[in-house]
């Protein structure tokens, strides 16, 4: 069966025409190149789908095998994610938005003036005093 595909696929046209160039080298080249059976290339043929099945196969054992290393490497990020920095790790499986606020200035009221603050250390301190001042019993 497998030898009536291969020379339906063959064709006697492309058969022809490989003996009519190697007919043409020997005229040109003053060689004596032998023409080829259809038996011969049909063997070849053969020969030429095992290699490819072989390469094929080899090629999908490398990428299963180079899948297998990315998901350990995945796994392995994950666990360290999870054993160093947890807040991380909650944020990315609730999928949420990580907003953080930045404060770089700050208003105070003294008296009737309100003064800008942008120096980081007043910031903070400001900061801190209005939030003692807000959530104290």
């Amino acid at each position: 069966m497998a030898q009536i595909r291969l020379e339906y696929l063959l064709g006697h046209k492309k058969y022809e025409n490989i003996n009519k160039v190697l007919k043409e080298i020997n005229v040109k080249l003053n060689t004596n190149l032998q023409n080829i059976g259809k038996k011969v290339m049909i063997r070849k043929l053969e020969d030429l789908k095992r290699w490819l099945r072989i390469i094929n196969r080899k090629r999908e054992e490398e990428l299963e095998r180079l899948q297998k290393k990315e998901i350990k490497e995945s796994i392995n990020r994950r666990c360290e994610i999870i054993k160093d920095n947890q807040g991380k790790m909650l944020r990315s499986l609730l999928e949420k938005p990580y907003k953080k606020i930045i404060l770089d200035s700050v208003f105070k009221q003294e008296g009737n003036q309100k003064i800008l603050l942008i120096e980081n250390e007043l910031v903070k301190k400001e900061t801190v005093d209005h939030f003692k001042v807000q959530f104290k019993k």
